[in-house]
């Protein structure tokens, strides 16, 4: 196997493993959590310069990103407590294993769908690696999913900004 195939494998199996130590419903937390986080910071960012300038004086151009970071970490923390709190109710109702189980099934999904995103990005820019890459019998599976997944999303939000 060349080094292409051997990469793949280590992260399908990397998100197998931290899919399956996370859960289905963590994991979902989490991936739905990053983005609401991203979301709700970039619109709470003005906020929190307004508070941040009252008391800093210096560095101000700063402050904005500053902002971001606090709100985005304060808000991922919070989304991964009410992720572990959900945990231990799946746990109490003893369908933990079936969690586990689903939520490896997600981390393999998550690992390829950034190894598809990374393929796509480095086939925008036509990498000179990306010739040994295109050899490889797995990547013709995986180069399509991140823009397949991506173009069925849009075509999901367009359907509903439609009146």
């Amino acid at each position: 196997m060349d080094w292409v195939t051997w990469v793949i494998l280590a992260a399908v199996v990397f998100g197998a493993w931290t899919g399956f130590k996370q859960g289905l419903l963590v994991g979902i937390f989490s991936l739905v959590g990053f983005f609401m986080a991203m979301y709700l910071a970039f619109r709470l960012m003005d906020r929190g310069t307004e508070v941040l300038a009252r008391h800093v004086q210096e560095l101000t151009f700063f402050l904005p990103f500053v902002s971001f970071l606090i709100l985005f970490f304060s808000l991922l923390f919070l989304v991964r407590l009410l992720s572990l709190v959900a945990r231990q109710a799946i746990d109490m109702l003893l369908l933990g294993p079936l969690d586990r189980v689903a939520g490896a099934l997600l981390g393999v999904f998550k690992a390829l769908f950034v190894l598809s995103l990374l393929a796509w990005i480095s086939d925008r820019f036509q990498f000179p690696y990306m010739a040994e890459v295109h050899e490889v019998p797995a990547y013709a599976y995986i180069r399509p999913l991140a823009p397949v997944f991506i173009q069925a999303l849009d075509a999901i939000f367009l359907l509903r900004r439609r009146p």
